[in-house]
């Protein structure tokens, strides 16, 4: 086995585009990490979009928004609380969240994960200092949402010559979404 590189950062999101959750451990499936965007809400007349998700492109003050489940370890069987920026919390499903979120917002779950593209994203901090480098600017790691946050032996992307990453006994195709998806990208931390 050849090692490519040490997880310095693990997280998940409960609800699509709200602030992540770190874990120092998670069981990974062909649906990703437990528990990691499996809420979502849906934009007002959004009845048959192929993209119906309220994102922070739209309403960048979701990133405030801190999901989490109240038993970590069992996500899926789990409440999920959502502590608000003035700092509230309401359930998830709770009808005075959305109204927060918008007008007609209405919020839906998915036990497979609400995805732009693939269930699991990967960044290495190697190539976010080559992008930040590419775009004369610093990049946080939080702007791409990552699940993992690897620091990688090698040279800035990396990524790009690895076929697939083995992620413990699940065996799952890791995708790269972060680094070529604009949907990965947080207002919070321009």
């Amino acid at each position: 086995m050849t090692v490519v590189g040490r997880v310095v950062a693990l997280r998940r999101y409960p609800v699509k585009s709200m602030a992540a959750e770190e874990l120092d451990g998670a069981e990974v499936s062909w649906h990703g990490l437990a528990g990691d965007r499996r809420w979502a809400f849906v934009r007002d007349g959004q009845v048959r979009s192929g993209f119906p998700w309220l994102t922070i492109r739209e309403r960048p003050e979701m990133a405030r928004y801190r999901p989490f489940y109240t038993e970590r370890a069992r996500p899926n069987a789990s409440a999920t609380l959502v502590r608000t920026p003035s700092g509230g919390e309401l359930d998830v499903a709770d009808p005075a969240l959305a109204a927060e979120l918008g007008p007609g917002v209405r919020v839906i779950k998915q036990d497979r994960g609400i995805f732009d593209t693939l269930p699991l994203s990967l960044l290495t901090t190697q190539t976010l200092a080559g992008l930040g480098r590419l775009t004369g600017t610093r990049l946080a790691a939080g702007r791409f949402r990552p699940n993992l946050l690897v620091d990688a032996a090698g040279p800035d992307f990396a990524e790009d010559a690895w076929v697939a990453a083995c992620c413990g006994s699940a065996g799952c195709g890791c995708g790269w979404t972060c680094v070529t998806s604009g949907a990965c990208w947080s207002p919070s931390t321009r």
